[in-house]
């Protein structure tokens, strides 16, 4: 249709059309026709005006039969400005045009106003120029209006609902409900907040959130209240894509006083975490967390850290990556259980401990710690292996299973080896353990290595490493493993992808599975050789799994 991307009407124009069927867009389409437009005017009109095609067939009809065969108005004007669907027949068109009506019979003005001055024009405005003016020639002017409508309810909220709809991109119910919040006669401090905001960077999506969530900032004087508040987030770090996504998660700040409440929770947070640069870091994280009330509860949980002898570096390092732990309902709480468990106090996993408590309820706590019981972990094994990597609670309860299934079922690893080194379940199991596991079955399966490497090893090793212990030194005996070219992040690899794997790597596989089907399948294990099937792409006929 036309529309341009970057502009706010073109998501106001999907709103639309996604709200009604097609149908529905049919039936008003012909409603407009049958009152002479072309399908080229009223494409026109949707393009001006889209929320043209969110009143109803009754509305149209109305507002189209009152101006054209009762204000004479000629409909391909009407089609000019699709804009009028969005009033109110009774408390703005009618009103108006009885005024402008009286005025042209009395013969003060040659001809009627133009339909975009009518819809547009605010209550002041025309009360000056049209009701107001003329009061000594026509007495009874204002009785005509003020018979018509209700100037004091109606046109106010009208005028609001109209702008944030066509200039700042909410939908009809969104701008009907900020309205209400709000109030403003012209549109000149709106339209200079909406400038300043796009002089920043802020996209129409970014505005339409942020108004959506806190229309007042519409009422803010930009170059006094606004700008300073912008430009304080710029000098701690927050530039172009990092200040409109900060921003537009947490648009209250903008309400906030920058003296009184954001510069003293900035100072406060630096005096813990000991630099600019790592509070804008915790602000990205977490937005919310320079509001006042947040702060109050980070100085107190900080506190709580400090008498239990937590270091300061581990509270500076544990506040900046996980700034949200500190504001949670309930730390106390948390931190007692942590003791509970025997955390050591000063080591880094005793605050990752509490952030993962944090970040779950009991229920959740107890679906995972049974999902670890299905695979014959043993209570006291669970807690082990949280104290040792507190992050295994973390994982969800598909991805826990999926890990062992392939480490205990596919690979052959004991379930309590894995229990004491838990941390591998939050790795990639198709871009990490897979790909590595693959490589060392090969390596088995040729007797150049004698069994699997320890989970540990297997997990945390980096790439370079790997490379020169698995795939670099065994080049000349198994070439396939050198032309992988492994790489342990295969997201990163270009879309010459087979599943999760390279193709480089997924050649490997190949060549993996063809020297296995030389050897005697009875000697393999079926689980692993079936495995290796599947990633050559062979469906095994007798199992409906594959």
């Amino acid at each position: 249709m036309g529309f341009n991307h970057l502009q706010t009407i073109f998501l106001l124009a999907v709103k639309t059309l996604a709200s009604m069927t097609e149908s529905n867009w049919r039936k008003k389409m012909d409603v407009y026709k049958r009152w002479g437009w072309s399908e080229d005017q009223f494409r026109k009109a949707f393009r001006k005006s889209p929320i043209c095609m969110k009143a109803s067939e009754k509305k149209i009809m109305a507002v189209m039969n009152f101006l054209v065969n009762e204000m004479d108005y000629n409909s391909s004007c009407v089609a000019e400005n699709p804009i009028v669907f969005t009033c109110s027949l009774e408390g703005r068109i009618i009103p108006r045009c009885s005024v402008i009506r009286v005025l042209v019979s009395r013969g003060l003005i040659k001809k009627h106003i133009s339909l975009s001055t009518l819809k547009t024009m605010v209550d002041e405005s025309f009360l000056e120029k049209f009701v107001k003016k003329y009061k000594e020639e026509v007495p009874g002017v204002m009785k005509v209006f003020k018979a018509t409508s209700n100037v004091n309810t109606f046109d106010s909220s009208s005028f609001g609902v109209s702008y944030l709809i066509n200039s700042c991109g909410l939908s009809e119910s969104e701008a009907i409900t900020a309205s209400k919040k709000i109030n403003f006669k012209t549109t000149s401090n709106p339209d200079s907040v909406l400038t300043l905001l796009k002089t920043y960077g802020f996209t129409e999506s970014h505005i339409s959130k942020i108004i959506n969530r806190e229309p007042s900032i519409l009422l803010s004087k930009p170059d006094k209240t606004l700008k300073p508040k912008l430009d304080f987030f710029k000098s701690k770090g927050l530039f172009e894509h990092d200040l409109t996504s900060f921003i537009s998660r947490s648009p209250r700040l903008l309400t906030r006083c920058l003296k009184k409440e954001i510069v003293p929770s900035f100072d406060t947070l630096r005096s813990v975490v000991q630099s600019d640069e790592n509070v804008t870091k915790m602000m990205k994280r977490n937005p919310r967390i320079i509001n006042t009330d947040q702060v109050k509860r980070v100085v107190v949980n900080v506190e709580l850290l400090r008498n239990e002898g937590v270091p300061e570096t581990n509270i500076r390092k544990g506040l900046t990556a996980q700034p949200r732990a500190f504001t949670v309902n309930g730390f106390k709480e948390n931190l007692e259980k942590v003791k509970d468990m025997g955390f050591d106090n000063l080591q880094a996993t005793f605050l990752v401990a509490v952030h993962i408590l944090s970040s779950m309820t009991e229920v959740n706590w107890r679906k995972k710690m049974d999902v670890y019981k299905r695979w014959g972990w043993s209570e006291v094994q669970v807690q082990r292996a949280f104290r040792k990597s507190p992050t295994c609670m973390r994982a969800s309860e598909e991805k826990i299973m999926a890990v062992m299934n392939f480490l205990v079922n596919d690979m052959g690893y004991d379930s309590s080896s894995i229990a004491e080194y838990a941390a591998v379940v939050n790795y990639s199991l198709k871009q990490r353990v897979m790909p590595r596991c693959s490589v060392i079955r090969i390596l088995v399966f040729r007797g150049l290595i004698k069994e699997n490497i320890p989970i540990s090893s297997l997990s945390v090793m980096v790439d370079k490493s790997f490379l020169e212990r698995f795939v670099k030194k065994y080049e000349e005996q198994v070439p396939g493993v050198m032309k992988s070219r492994f790489v342990g992040k295969i997201q990163d690899k270009p879309k010459n992808e087979v599943g999760c794997l390279s193709y480089e790597f997924f050649a490997m596989r190949v060549q993996m599975v063809h020297f296995w089907i030389r050897q005697k399948p009875d000697d393999i294990k079926y689980s692993t050789f079936c495995f290796c099937l599947v990633s050559y792409g062979v469906k095994h006929e007798e199992d409906s799994n594959f």
